[in-house]
């Protein structure tokens, strides 16, 4: 019998065993993953996300160039697919949609059943597919079909901002915080209506503003914990933040719709008028189940008893969250859009000359610009969208996931995979916008000064498809007009005379560093 003397010895007779299952491992066990897109390696348990570092849309872009379009990356735990492009987001997320619109269980989500009763973070189904819809209709029966409610909202709220410029003689503001603040009035009132304006509440929505900034900041290091669970001892901080702004949020949300119950009669808010469309589906419902027309993977959309008896699901849950989703959404995302925009125009004062040369042509300063003008200012509807572009407000949609195994581009993608879409990579694609990292509204308008109509030739800052973000439309309409507002009255210019640094903080949304820009009354 064969003597073994020592642990070298055993590695020697081990080691053409290891060397076999290793070898077997590469060639057969990655067999499933051969129409699987392709990759970066990455480190044991951290996977790529070391590769991602602080900038992780920028190196997703890069690595897109080496890759492909649709390709793969391991973060932490999680296998994960990025869209790159356009044309294979339009596939995935139009063509395909069912199958690329669910979304993966986050921690954030987890506060307060925000995954269970939110349209932004809940699940894809056909409960979520309906609250949605109630939104939407909310939206445009509330706002965008009442465009005289909408201008004198938007107008309040800049006349606000612009009496305390001149009231305080100040110059020189931060628009990081003044826009913000005119912002979360705007939304405010379309959410929950025109209330008193009383001291209390307007302190209150100063400290929401500062917890959406500290929700900002500190989302994408908490958002570690998704993909490494182990770190969670090491953010507690950042954790702590988040989970104590969306509380906050919420506690605000609650306090408001209870307070204004009584006026849901006049439809003149989102929030009540989601109320009643909520109330008008549930009626619907409840006289197709009546009927046995309902079928039985939709029994849960207002009720849950395995019997079939009516156990209501908190409708009234449903419906704060709902317009936490439209209130919180709408904040970030303008208020971003009018800093970067104001940051923009400061560095291209040509631009911006011609931009007050159009709103003197197509409006003249006797009145405050509306949104009926739209149509005759085209730069003004370019600049928006250059705007959009350029910054890409939020870089990386948030994270969709695969219901079921799919095809994509040749490529098998199982379930459950992590679909990271980079809006960042589709709106600086050379092969779409020339010079991509140059701000030129012009690139949007025709040979006769016109908007450009083809879609496939205009950005996606809010992503696409059922999960395009709520409140998109409203967005770049707000965004339109306080901007067209602002430039009537005010020439933009940096206090120092130079150009404003147009670095950004990479976070749930891409904001500029704090700057400040100085305002003289035209």
């Amino acid at each position: 019998m064969l003597a073994i003397d020592s642990t070298a010895d055993i590695l020697l007779l081990l080691l053409p065993i290891i060397s076999i299952v290793c070898l077997w491992f590469l060639i057969y066990g990655r067999r499933e993953k051969l129409t699987y897109p392709p990759g970066p390696w990455g480190l044991p348990i951290l996977g790529n996300l070391p590769q991602l570092g602080s900038t992780p849309h920028i190196r997703l872009t890069e690595l897109g160039k080496v890759y492909g379009d649709v390709f793969s990356v391991r973060l932490g735990s999680r296998e994960a697919v990025v869209l790159n492009s356009g044309e294979v987001v339009r596939q995935a997320l139009l063509q395909n949609s069912k199958r690329f619109s669910d979304r993966p269980p986050m921690s954030a989500s987890e506060i307060r059943d925000v995954r269970k009763f939110s349209i932004v973070f809940g699940e894809y189904c056909p409960s979520q597919v309906l609250k949605k819809r109630c939104a939407l209709k909310a939206i445009h029966q509330v706002v965008l079909n009442n465009m005289g409610h909408f201008n004198k909202i938007v107008h309040d709220a800049f006349l606000d901002f612009k009496a305390d410029l001149v009231y305080k003689e100040v110059q020189t503001f931060k628009p990081s915080i003044h826009l913000k603040l005119a912002v979360i009035k705007i939304i405010f009132n379309f959410t929950f209506g025109e209330g008193d304006r009383n001291h209390q509440l307007s302190e209150e929505l100063q400290k929401l503003v500062i917890d959406s900034d500290e929700f900002t900041e500190s989302s994408a290091a908490s958002g570690l914990v998704d993909f490494l669970p182990w770190v969670k001892p090491f953010l507690r901080k950042q954790i702590a933040t988040v989970e104590q702004s969306v509380e906050a949020l919420i506690d605000f949300v609650d306090k408001v719709y209870t307070s204004r119950k009584q006026q849901a009669a006049n439809d003149s808010c989102i929030a009540f008028c989601v109320t009643k469309l909520w109330e008008k589906a549930k009626r619907k419902h409840n006289e197709e189940v009546n009927m046995n027309l309902v079928v039985e993977e939709q029994n849960d959309l207002f009720y849950s008893s395995p019997k079939g008896k009516p156990v209501d699901n908190g409708s009234e849950e449903i419906v704060k969250m709902i317009s936490a989703d439209v209130f919180g959404a709408g904040l970030e995302t303008v208020s971003n859009a009018l800093s970067w925009a104001m940051a923009y125009i400061v560095n291209s004062p040509k631009i911006q000359q011609s931009l007050h040369r159009e709103l003197d042509s197509a409006v003249g300063r006797l009145r405050l610009p509306t949104i009926q003008d739209k149509p005759n200012m085209p730069l003004m509807q370019a600049t928006v969208l250059e705007v959009l572009r350029i910054t890409s407000l939020v870089p990386l949609a948030l994270p969709h996931q695969t219901s079921e195994e799919t095809k994509l581009c040749g490529y098998t993608i199982p379930k459950a995979t992590l679909v990271i879409v980079n809006l960042w990579a589709v709106n600086h694609d050379p092969r779409v916008f020339e010079n991509p990292h140059v701000f030129n509204p012009y690139r949007f308008l025709n040979e006769d000064g016109e908007i450009c109509q083809k879609r496939t030739k205009l950005p996606l800052p809010f992503s696409i498809g059922s999960r395009r973000c709520l409140g998109s439309t409203l967005a770049k309409a707000e965004i339109f007009l306080l901007l067209a507002c602002l430039l009537q009255h005010f020439e933009f210019s940096s206090p120092t005379g130079g150009n404003v640094d147009l670095e950004s903080h990479f976070g749930l949304t891409l904001r500029p560093k704090t700057f400040s820009v100085c305002a003289r009354l035209r």
